[in-house]
């Protein structure tokens, strides 16, 4: 089950210190007995990759999730418009297992002629189940969070619903946000939320739609019939607008998420904080730091 624990915090502390620090060069030293002292990066050597969300599988496996993968070498398997999951026993020996889920059973990626997307892969286990929360993209009118699911890791997942959506066919999902990305579950022990992100300015670092329409956002999410699906509208966080990560500590949602523009010295970790009372958020303002 993927609590936020110290424990789990470490995991991921590790793992994204060994994913991300190679470009330091680093190169493995052996001791005298011919074994591994230390570990280069990356540590998955056969794949480029991105978005990854790890998950404790409590099988003696640690499974990370991530979408868009290349490899490296030529005769590797290479499943791009896809969720892909590696695992390890150690953190640091990593191998491919498998695809996520069958691309048939999401049908907003069947049409083969249109540039559909996705990525930002992020699971969790809650109530039996593991939910697997991905952002689909065609146009900026028709970018969506949508969740799949499965009894365990090792089975398919399956698509589930549309939680959140910028197109008015998904009539139930729609929202006044745009560019939704980098989806967020978190439980706070009764209830299940879904923070997301979105862009808000263009690669020349000019602003498309307003703030409040361009931030981070927070949801419930409720289960009827087996079916996910957001509970009323959802809630401003804040302006920061990816990179979403949450810590539940003290019955508040510690959110950290990136701002300012990712081509020079401006993008930036941004922090807030979210109360949760009676089972309902609201923003801290008190806590609230600068936006970019």
């Amino acid at each position: 089950m993927r609590v936020f624990d110290s424990r789990k915090i470490e995991l991921i502390t590790v793992f994204l210190f060994l994913a991300c620090s190679n470009i330091f060069g680093a190169e493995p030293i052996n001791n005298n007995s011919g074994k591994r002292t230390t570990y280069s990066n990356p540590v998955i050597t056969d794949f480029t990759y991105h978005d990854s969300s790890i998950i404790d599988g409590e099988d003696g496996y640690i499974y990370s999730f991530v979408s868009r993968i290349v490899p490296r070498v030529p005769d590797k398997k290479y499943v791009f418009n896809q969720v892909n999951i590696f695992r390890s026993r150690d953190m640091v020996t990593w191998e491919f297992y498998k695809p996520a889920f069958l691309e048939n059973d999401v049908a907003f990626l069947n049409d083969k002629k249109k540039n559909r997307f996705i990525w930002a892969p992020n699971v969790i286990h809650y109530k039996g189940k593991y939910l697997l929360f991905v952002s689909l993209r065609y146009t900026i009118q028709d970018v969506k969070i949508a969740v799949l699911e499965s009894d365990s890791i090792g089975k398919d997942f399956k698509f589930n619903n549309v939680l959140v959506s910028t197109s008015s066919k998904d009539v139930n999902a729609k929202v006044d946000s745009e560019e939704l990305i980098d989806p967020f579950p978190i439980s706070d022990g009764k209830n299940l939320y879904l923070f997301y992100g979105s862009f808000r300015k263009d690669r020349k670092g000019r602003n498309m739609e307003t703030k409040e329409k361009t931030a981070v956002y927070v949801v419930k999410l409720v289960n009827k019939d087996g079916v996910w699906q957001k509970e009323g509208n959802p809630i401003f966080v804040t302006d920061y607008y990816e990179g979403i990560c949450v810590i539940k500590r003290k019955g508040k949602f510690h959110l950290f998420g990136t701002c300012g523009s990712w081509r020079n010295n401006t993008y930036q970790i941004g922090y807030v904080i979210i109360a949760v009372k009676g089972y309902h958020l609201y923003h801290s303002k008190g806590y609230r730091q600068k936006a970019c």
